[in-house]
């Protein structure tokens, strides 16, 4: 019955296969499924050799839902890659750019940017860069 339906999601987040946030107000309306994915997802930012990551790696889509005129990878340059990943190994400083970026590879939707950033706020991975900045501006 629906009355279950808390008691299994909370089971199956203690048993890691979903992600499911019940007492985090933006959170607690979203079941993440396959934890694994969430994982490749944050790999790609936190990895040793994030020098050696090319555009032509992250452009390279087998299958996504992003509409082309949404599509960050198509006002994305090779200098401006480098700038991203530079700000984030020299300054620890990711963009909203770069985050779309990399997510677009994952064929995540545009509605969902909100959502993974406010997963790597959850997790300590990441803080906005000023206490009143508008960390949702971009997304």
């Amino acid at each position: 019955s629906r009355d279950h339906v808390p008691h299994l999601l909370n089971y199956l987040h203690e048993v890691d296969f979903v992600f499911h946030f019940s007492c985090h107000s933006f959170l607690h309306d979203f079941v993440f499924p396959a934890p694994p994915f969430v994982v490749d997802l944050l790999k790609t930012l936190y990895r040793h050799d994030i020098q050696s990551l090319t555009l032509t790696a992250l452009t390279t889509v087998e299958k996504t839902k992003t509409q082309p005129q949404d599509d960050v990878r198509l006002h994305v340059t090779d200098a401006d890659f480098e700038r991203m990943k530079k700000e984030l190994t020299e300054n620890g400083t990711v963009s909203v750019e770069f985050l779309r970026l990399v997510w677009s590879h994952f064929g995540v939707e545009r509605q969902h940017y909100e959502l993974l950033l406010t997963l790597l706020f959850k997790f300590d991975l990441a803080y906005p860069k000023c206490k009143n900045a508008d960390t949702h501006r971009q997304m």
